[in-house]
C-alpha cells in the first residue's frame, strides 16, 4: 500500500481518467477513478480520499452539484475542478456551492496536473495537522482547567478539635 493520499478522479470521458490516473500513478499517488458522479459517490464512501478532481460537465449531475454532495460526506476532502473554460461567474459559484479548492483548465500539461495536486495535499495536510494541533491544545486547556479548579478548593482541616 502507497503511504502516498488516495485520488478520486471522476469524469465522463474515458481517456481523461486514463492519461490523468499515469500521470499522478508515477508520483505514487493510489488513484480511483469514476466515469460520473454516481459512481463517484460510491468510491468515495467506500474509500478514504484526499482529493477528488471532477469534471465539471457531465451528464445526470455536474461537477459542482457532484462536489457539493462530496464536502457533505467528506469535509476533509479537498476538491479541483476540470473545466474547458472557466468564468468568473461559474467559478464563484463552483467556489460558493461546492467549496473547490483548485480549478485545471482543459488541456492541461501533465507537469502542471502534478505540481496543482502536489500542491494542494501538502494544503490539506498542513490543514490537517493545525486541526490536530488546535484539538491538542484544547484537550491541555481543559485539563489545565480542571487542575486549577481542584486546587482552589479549600483545605480540609486537620483537625476538628
Amino acid at each position: 500500500m502507497s503511504s502516498k493520499e488516495s485520488i478520486l478522479l471522476v469524469d465522463d470521458e474515458p481517456y481523461v481518467l486514463v492519461s490523468m490516473k499515469r500521470s499522478l500513478e508515477e508520483d505514487g499517488h493510489v488513484v480511483l477513478t469514476a466515469p460520473g458522479a454516481a459512481e463517484g459517490l460510491r468510491l468515495l464512501e467506500e474509500n478514504e480520499v484526499a482529493l477528488v478532481i471532477s469534471d465539471w460537465k457531465m451528464p445526470a449531475m455536474d461537477g459542482v452539484a457532484f462536489l457539493q454532495k462530496v464536502a457533505v460526506r467528506s469535509p476533509d476532502t479537498l476538491t479541483i475542478i476540470l473545466t474547458a473554460n472557466a468564468q468568473l461567474e461559474g467559478s464563484i459559484e463552483a467556489i460558493n456551492r461546492a467549496g473547490v479548492f483548485k480549478f485545471i483548465l482543459k488541456p492541461w500539461k501533465p507537469a502542471d496536473l502534478r505540481q496543482t495536486v502536489m500542491r494542494t495535499l501538502a494544503y490539506r495536510k498542513a490543514y490537517l495537522q493545525r486541526d490536530a494541533v488546535k484539538r491538542e491544545v484544547k484537550r491541555i486547556s481543559t485539563l489545565c482547567e480542571s487542575v486549577e479548579t481542584s486546587s482552589r478548593r479549600p483545605a480540609v482541616p486537620e483537625s476538628y478539635g
